[in-house]
């Protein structure tokens, strides 16, 4: 597993340089991936919109300094540009690591690690973004976080169990849902994930 990871992290990008490539794409009319088909180019375009509306607009309600971790950990974050989920929660994410000194992002894209995928799948999916927390100094892997917040999940359900619910209208009902959540359920689970750790000074 370690190796898996340092040959995941000698390629990762800082959201910094994510985010300039996801412009860089928008730009050139491309996406990240092999797969270059128009529908995940808009996406790519769409996707670019939507978190720079979360960068503008958001900040975390809760404060995150209060529970940076007390070893450094590297949040290792597995996307493609062209998810819709990774729009809506990446840049939340973000937010939240920047508030603690002892936790830096690193991104990478699924289908260039798919070793790394599969390593932290699921329900036997490579579903995106997966945030896998890692100690830096040991690579110890400590937990994961994704696709997307628990309180989300009653219209996924609704859309594997209701023929008449559409794969568009899931689309936009949980675009939506994101919007109206205002990213406080990210929040609420992270706030979860770190409050019962030691807190650095």
């Amino acid at each position: 597993m370690n190796d898996i990871i340092l040959n995941a992290l000698k390629y990762a990008l800082s959201y910094e340089d994510y985010r300039a490539l996801h412009q860089e794409q928008v730009r050139d009319k491309l996406t990240s991936g092999t797969n270059q088909i128009d529908s995940l180019v808009e996406f790519t375009k769409l996707n670019n919109s939507r978190t720079r509306r979360w960068e503008k607009r958001y900040t975390p309600e809760t404060n995150f300094a209060n529970l940076n971790p007390s070893e450094k950990e590297i949040w290792l974050i597995i996307s493609e540009t062209w998810c819709g989920d990774a729009a809506q929660n990446i840049p939340v994410i973000q937010k939240i690591a920047d508030q603690m000194p002892h936790v830096k992002t690193r991104y990478v894209f699924r289908d260039e690690n798919l070793e790394l995928m599969d390593k932290f799948l699921t329900n036997g999916g490579r579903s995106i973004p997966k945030l896998v927390r890692i100690i830096e100094e040991s690579l110890e892997v400590l937990g994961t976080w994704g696709p997307r917040p628990a309180a989300s999940g009653f219209l996924l359900e609704k859309y594997k169990n209701d023929e008449a619910y559409t794969k568009e209208m899931y689309s936009e009902d949980l675009a939506k849902w994101y919007v109206d959540d205002h990213g406080k359920s990210i929040e609420d689970e992270f706030a979860k994930l770190l409050d019962h750790q030691t807190v650095a000074s």
